[in-house]
């Protein structure tokens, strides 16, 4: 595949109409005697054709409710074409107005590839695959342009805004194992998997651009009121093409005009005005303030404390990472709606749907796939039964629809259960009460938010087990980043981005842009003190090679102005498995666990706990090292929170028949998961448990 890049594309457009500018006039001698002979009509119309170039600026993982373990989509190149119709008006000799009324029809091909490490028979190799996105779109364009001729030569510039209606578009991805060459396979046993095609789902309607472009405009008989223009153009994508995913298009036109004219056009006879002389009065200037915007990177330790970073150390390591399912769907007040955050797959494509594919994606992320996961398993499990049951808040639902609401949700995930994955509804049996038979704090808002729900119950094991997976595991030194943020804007804000980029590609952003968007885009955000981004929990976005990370904030206010900080920077350090291998390095297996579903305020394992915890004591050996972390949300007192994750760890720590002096509280000190979300809560309501294993460093033996 051959692609621009952004920055080469609006180059070559000015390249081109440079040579346009300088070369024509001397073409213009050849074609006609009087070059000052106004070649076009008062009224016109006629039609264009144009060849495209598209070039596709991206910064997403994935299409919305499509599975994809790309760290990120950066953007690709295509072609396309465009024709239509032209109708246009000649103000004065140099100055015309004019619209075109167009389709056109566009492709794209996005290629990411993904260094990793490949274990093969047991030994850990270097590989690559290549994340694979093809686009397909066409859609109608009404384009209103000012055109402007100045100078005596055929040579017109033109431009104006683009707003369009997208009419279709279509979608194939793959993800390619490209090394090793001659052998290995993924767990599909192909050397292709997650292939996926149709429709793009929440594929905007309308979108907007400006088009700058130059043509040449020869006469095609004596009058001239028949003309033919080669043109070049370059048009510049304002909007996304996925709803909340960060996905426009550039393009790069080559093409012709042709118009024709009723009459030619009368000479423009008005008189230049002789200059006017006045007195030259002195107005004072007032210069507009500009904004600034600083940001920092800090280290934390595990126990939240600042350490220096002068670099960041990468180490991989070979894992087994058990995240716990939350078989809970949470709704909003008085609504019955699952909510968007829920992945939710189209009818007819539950099939591409793999639960071992979510294996580098991290904890709640995969928890927003339950109903997949739930649906999937009940395919395999045909003769097992799901009990759906419905609650409120208890308070104000209870009052206005008390069980009706209730069920009312049941009967929504029963529903896209039934639909998308072909469960019937004998096997989904509902249910429903007002508050949770084990409801959170009816007294806080959180532990209210937490009973408006539906639980997913089921017996068996193989419904409702964790998801086990065996991959790399990339440990940082240190585990989390605080980013520090500070801007001198006074007032709210229209949005602010901050990026971190590592070999000129964004390998992680936060933004405002979702609150911006539930807030109708309102200047109502302010700018955060600090971000702590979580590496250890973020496992796709943690760098993959020896080059620096930088860190760059932009920030806007409410008068449009814009800054951008100076970027800060740290080193990386990458040690790889392979390399350990090679160098004889002293290895070991991390192997991590959680234990969820605590019951509100308390330390007692519970009988899905209980089996996670059997599982764990099985892969303890002898010469492993434990650590057993017992942690809370924010709800409830700071002590209180720190006695009761003690309780916890000690619960785990007795349960895998090990010391005492292994098991340590944190509290709410360190905030896993977003806390903002009730499933954030829950899964902050955990024991994590830490198993390291020493391994030989020539050892080749296959892990379990």
């Amino acid at each position: 595949m051959t692609t621009c890049s952004l920055d080469r594309k609006p180059l070559l457009a000015i390249l081109l109409i440079g040579l346009i500018t300088w070369q024509m006039p001397a073409m213009a001698q050849q074609n006609t005697t009087d070059s000052t002979r106004e070649t076009s009509s008062p009224l016109r119309w006629g039609g264009y054709a144009h060849l495209l170039l598209a070039d596709h600026n991206a910064s997403f993982a994935r299409l919305p409710g499509v599975p994809n373990c790309c760290a990120e989509f950066t953007g690709g190149g295509g072609f396309g074409w465009e024709i239509g119709a032209i109708a246009g008006y000649s103000i004065t000799r140099q100055i015309a107005v004019e619209g075109r009324l167009g389709y056109l029809r566009y492709g794209g091909a996005l290629r990411e590839r993904e260094e990793t490490t490949v274990i093969f028979e047991g030994v850990p190799r270097a590989g690559s695959f290549e994340h694979q996105l093809d686009a397909d779109f066409s859609g109608l364009l009404f384009a209103p342009s000012l055109i402007w001729r100045p100078t005596s030569t055929p040579l017109y510039l033109q431009g104006g805004p683009v707003i369009g209606l997208l009419l279709d578009g279509t979608y194939e991805q793959q993800e390619v194992l490209i090394e090793p060459e001659t052998f290995g396979l993924f767990e599909n046993n192909r050397r292709i998997r997650n292939e996926s095609s149709g429709s793009i789902p929440d594929r905007t309607s309308l979108f907007a651009a400006i088009e700058l472009g130059a043509g040449w405009e020869l006469p095609l008989n004596e009058a001239g009121t028949l003309t033919i223009s080669p043109e070049v153009g370059y048009t510049i994508g304002l909007t996304n093409h996925v709803m909340d995913s960060s996905w426009s298009v550039n393009f790069l036109s080559l093409g012709a005009a042709l118009r024709f004219g009723t009459r030619p056009a009368e000479p423009d006879t008005q008189p230049v005005p002789p200059p006017v002389l006045d007195t030259i009065v002195a107005v004072d200037t007032v210069e507009i303030p500009r904004i600034s915007a600083t940001i920092e990177a800090v280290g934390l330790d595990e126990e939240g404390r600042v350490t220096d970073l002068p670099t960041l150390k990468v180490e991989e390591f070979i894992s087994t990472n058990l995240r716990p399912l939350l078989t809970y769907v949470f709704f909003e007040e008085n609504s019955h709606t699952i909510p968007e955050r829920y992945v939710k797959i189209p009818p007819g494509q539950e099939g591409r749907f793999a639960i071992d594919r979510l294996h580098s994606v991290p904890v709640l992320p995969t928890y927003h796939h339950v109903l997949n996961i739930i649906g999937r398993r009940m395919v395999d499990n045909p003769d097992e039964v799901v009990e759906l049951v419905g609650t409120n808040d208890g308070l104000g639902e209870r009052v206005l629809d008390g069980t009706e609401l209730s069920e009312r949700r049941a009967r929504a995930v029963r529903e896209y259960l039934m639909r998308t994955w072909g469960i019937d509804s004998s096997r989904l049996p509902i249910s429903t009460r007002d508050l949770p038979d084990r409801p959170s704090n009816v007294r806080i808002e959180d532990g209210i938010e937490e009973n408006r729900r539906v639980e997913l119950r089921s017996d068996a094991w193989e419904i409702v087990q964790p998801i086990v997976t065996i991959d790399t595991l990339r440990v940082t030194n240190p585990p989390s980043i605080r980013i520090d943020l500070e801007t001198d804007a006074t007032g709210p804000l229209r949005s602010w981005r901050v990026e971190v980029r590592q070999e000129g590609r964004v390998i992680r952003a936060f933004s405002s842009d979702e609150t911006l968007r539930e807030r109708g885009g309102n200047p109502v955000e302010e700018l955060p003190r600090e971000i702590l981004w979580n590496l250890a929990e973020d496992q796709l976005h943690v760098p993959r090679s020896d080059m620096p990370v930088t860190f760059e904030l932009t920030v806007v206010d409410g008068d449009g102005r814009v800054a951008r900080s100076m970027p800060d920077t740290i080193e990386v350090e990458q040690i790889t498995v392979s390399e350990k291998r090679r160098e004889r390095i002293a290895d070991r297996y991390i192997d991590r666990y959680r234990l969820i579903l605590f019951e509100f305020d308390s330390a007692n394992l519970g009988p899905l706990n209980q089996r996670i915890a059997e599982y764990i004591r099985r892969r303890v050996q002898p010469e492993s090292e434990v650590s057993v972390i017992g942690q809370t949300d924010r709800i409830g007192a700071t002590a209180h929170n720190l006695r009761l994750s003690q309780g916890r760890a000690e619960s785990t720590v007795e349960a895998l028949d090990l010391p005492s002096e292994l098991g340590r509280g944190e509290g709410e000190n360190t905030e896993l998961y977003n806390n903002d979300l009730p499933e954030g809560r829950f899964y902050s309501r955990t024991v994590r448990v830490l198993v390291e294993t020493p391994v030989q460093a020539d050892s080749t033996a296959p892990r379990e």
